[in-house]
């Protein structure tokens, strides 16, 4: 085995596992879709609208899991561009794909279909809480789930060197 064999196999493995991430997020996006009609159903005709407050936990379950995968992701995608695709054979599809970025609605696909859903949607639920007269204690626990959300959903950054940035990190010296 080369060099170069060892590199294919790890480029491979590691775009498999960009993949299964990218599955595992849209996965959960349905699932939340699905409780979406769901949970505000059983509330309605269960008669019991703090049922609700299920909502905005398994969404801030399903933003923290999101978030993990997008930030692995991205960590992923950043060792491709800087160690792999900078072999021998010059850039690659990672390198491809940051060149041809949409400058478009469809380029901000990230914002617009998971920070609105998660968002939006918990905003729905907590509005849904307000205005069935629940008890103040589950709207509040909507309000504190979209700010965890929010919280949760900021993009990742790396800094040159390839580590994540935190906010002391950012401060700089």
């Amino acid at each position: 085995m080369t060099v170069e064999d060892d590199a294919a196999r790890e480029l491979a493995s590691l775009r498999s596992e960009i993949v299964t991430r990218v599955v595992f997020q849209n996965v959960l996006l349905c699932l939340c879709w699905c409780a979406l009609g769901a949970i505000p159903a059983a509330a309605w005709f269960g008669g019991r609208p703090e049922i609700l407050v299920l909502y905005s936990v398994l969404a801030v379950s399903a933003v923290a899991m999101w978030a993990h995968h997008g930030a692995r992701t991205a960590q992923i995608r950043f060792y491709l561009q800087s160690s792999i695709e900078t072999g021998p054979h010059g850039a690659g599809w990672e390198h491809a794909l940051a060149a041809m970025r949409f400058r478009s609605l469809l380029g901000s696909r990230w914002v617009v279909s998971t920070k609105g859903f998660f968002l939006g949607s918990q905003v729905l639920v907590g509005g849904l809480l307000y205005a069935w007269s629940a008890r103040p204690w589950s709207w509040l626990a909507a309000i504190a789930g979209i700010l965890a959300s929010m919280w949760l959903l900021h993009e990742p950054t790396l800094d040159p060197n390839g580590r994540a940035q935190t906010r002391e990190s950012r401060k700089g010296p």
